[in-house]
Order: C-alpha cells, then sequence, then structure tokens
C-alpha cells in the first residue's frame, strides 16, 4: 500500500456536496436497453454522495487529474435495489435530458482500478473469533 500514498485526498461530505448529491439524484435516468422501461434504475445514494465528492475535489479544490475508480458496471444490487452503473453512466442519460449535475459526471473520467478488489470480510483478526466471510 505504500505505492498509493498520497494519491488520496480525504474529503468529508460538506453541505455543498450533500445538495450536489440530493440533485444528482433527482436526475431520472433512462434504460438504454429499453427506454419505455416505467421503472429504470435510479442513482443510489451513496454513489451520488462519492460522485459529488469527486466534482467537488475537481472543481473546489482544483484537483485536475482526478480520476473516479469503481468496479461499478451494474451487475450488482444494493439496499436501494439495481442502481445506474457508474462507469457506463452517460449511457443511462440522453444529452438531450441531462442536468447540470449529470453533465459533471459524464464529463469526470471513470475507470476500473488497476488493483484487484478486496474484501473487507476475510480479515480474521483472531483465531477464537467467527470468520465472517463465511457466515460464522
Amino acid at each position: 500500500m505504500a505505492d498509493l500514498k498520497g494519491a488520496f485526498y480525504p474529503i468529508e461530505p460538506n453541505p455543498n456536496i450533500l445538495i450536489a448529491a440530493g440533485e444528482l439524484k433527482d436526475a431520472r435516468a433512462v434504460n438504454p436497453g429499453d427506454p419505455k422501461d416505467k421503472n429504470p434504475r435510479e442513482i443510489g445514494t451513496p454513489d451520488a454522495i462519492h460522485l459529488m465528492s469527486c466534482t467537488f475535489a475537481r472543481d473546489a479544490l482544483k484537483i485536475t487529474d482526478i480520476v473516479f475508480h469503481t468496479f461499478d458496471n451494474g451487475k450488482g444490487v444494493t439496499w436501494e435495489g439495481k442502481c445506474v452503473p457508474l462507469l457506463s453512466f452517460e449511457k443511462w442519460f440522453p444529452t438531450e435530458t441531462r442536468t447540470t449535475r449529470v453533465n459533471e459526471v459524464c464529463s469526470l473520467p471513470r475507470e476500473k482500478p488497476i488493483y484487484p478488489q478486496g474484501s473487507l470480510l476475510r480479515y480474521k483478526a483472531d483465531a477464537s473469533q467467527p470468520d465472517i466471510s463465511r457466515g460464522e
């Protein structure tokens, strides 16, 4: 992890970020596979906060070489159901329907990380404790 030192900037979700996240969540997605879908996916709350934190870092803090790293390509299900995939975000928002916040996200570079996705549940601190990654 030493090679990642200096690559991360902690940003607290300030009121500007949270307001922007709410505005982003108000945007209505269109299913690219079925534009007539009556129940298209929505932008997840944590996704909206993460995306708006990233655009805040880029625009307000002037971190120009920023890239939003994610594995989210719409395969999983969250507590909010299936959400708009982050890697193919722009496909869910036709140009003529995009809000200012959606345009901000579409202009944000989004890529899969070069490091594999680890599991936070694989760590077993004490052999006497149950291994929660196996449901023990």
